[in-house]
């Protein structure tokens, strides 16, 4: 019975969430098994779940099963398993994640972005590069944000790029991410930032002004006032 077994993967997840720390404690052969076997049910929700705590788990005999997963013609199966592959933490799910970069659904994508986030990789950054110019515009801003974060200063060129996009999110933050990096090579672009026509992406641009010693971010702030 599908409600029977629905119960049994939600009690696995909703005690393992509470406690992923000790998560290994609650992973049994057995379980481990149970789990691998819920990838193939046929009940949507069970996939993804079994996903998840494969995820979760951080061990290594996940990655053939979930990379197994982004075959699926389902893409929130692919993206639970992206997500899951985000969570392994393992540098063999790296060309897997890159190749979701080019999925054909955008949530795929966007959580593609996201796990990318976890690996300090010369060859995600690039990706993640190229996924600035994502015709999706949640992709984009999203991969703004990673690059920022992953500290990639070869990313501050493309952000500044992203200074023109017609999305306010985006713009956003790429300000956020180039005053993360903090190269001087942002900092016209970013006094520029300070005209834009949202309200918001002004303010973030004042903020990224403010990391910087450069004394003509520092004149361009009060001015700003």
């Amino acid at each position: 019975m599908v409600g029977e077994r629905l119960d049994a993967i939600e009690g696995i997840h909703d005690v393992i969430q509470g406690d992923r720390k000790n998560i290994k404690n609650y992973l049994s052969p057995d379980v481990f098994n149970q789990l691998q076997m819920c990838l193939k049910d046929s009940f949507l929700e069970i996939r993804m779940m079994a996903a998840t705590i494969l995820g979760w788990s951080q061990d290594a005999r996940a990655l053939p099963p979930l990379l197994e997963c982004l075959k699926d013609p389902n893409d929130e199966i692919r993206a639970s398993a992206a997500t899951a592959l985000g969570d392994l933490g393992d540098m063999n799910t790296l060309e897997a994640l890159l190749n979701c970069l080019k999925d054909e659904a955008d949530s795929v994508r966007l959580i593609a972005v996201r796990s990318l986030g976890r690996f300090a990789s010369s060859k995600a950054a690039g990706a993640l590069i190229e996924s600035l110019k994502d015709v999706t515009k949640e992709v984009r801003a999203e991969s703004a944000k990673v690059l920022g974060k992953l500290n990639e200063i070869k990313a501050v060129d493309p952000l500044i790029g992203c200074l023109n996009d017609r999305d306010s999110n985006v713009r956003l933050n790429a300000i956020t991410a180039l005053g993360q990096l903090g190269d001087s090579k942002a900092v016209e672009p970013l006094i520029s930032a300070l005209r834009d026509r949202e309200k918001k992406v002004q303010a973030e641009a004042v903020r990224a002004l403010k990391k910087f010693k450069d004394p003509r971010a520092q004149q361009a702030i009060p001015s700003f006032h």
